[in-house]
């Protein structure tokens, strides 16, 4: 995973809490608040889009409606990195790799 990955996930991390209810995000909300607000990334908001895109197609988000762009971390998002076996990350890895 890049830096550009890295910061989408720690941000929905950090937006579920210790509840662990789940926070929808739009590829728009996530660029104004990692770009705009926080300064964390510098790149444009269909980089967001495209990196939001391949971590839902390796397992880490979910998109909540086919035709709306929300996503929620899934189980293997919440647990990304500190709960992931060597074995699971090695395969999230290569599968990120991939796309």
């Amino acid at each position: 995973m890049d830096e550009i990955d890295n910061a989408i996930v720690e941000f929905l991390q950090e937006l579920e809490g210790a509840d662990g209810e789940p926070v929808a995000q739009s590829p728009a909300l996530i660029y104004r608040n990692l770009v705009e607000i926080r300064g964390v990334l510098d790149c444009a908001g269909n980089t967001i889009s495209r990196h939001l895109k391949k971590l839902w197609q390796a397992g880490l988000l979910e998109r909540l409606e086919e035709d709306s762009a929300h996503y929620v971390l899934t189980d293997l998002g919440r647990r990304y990195p500190d709960d992931l076996p060597d074995e699971e990350r090695a395969d999230l890895e290569q599968r990120l790799d991939s796309l």
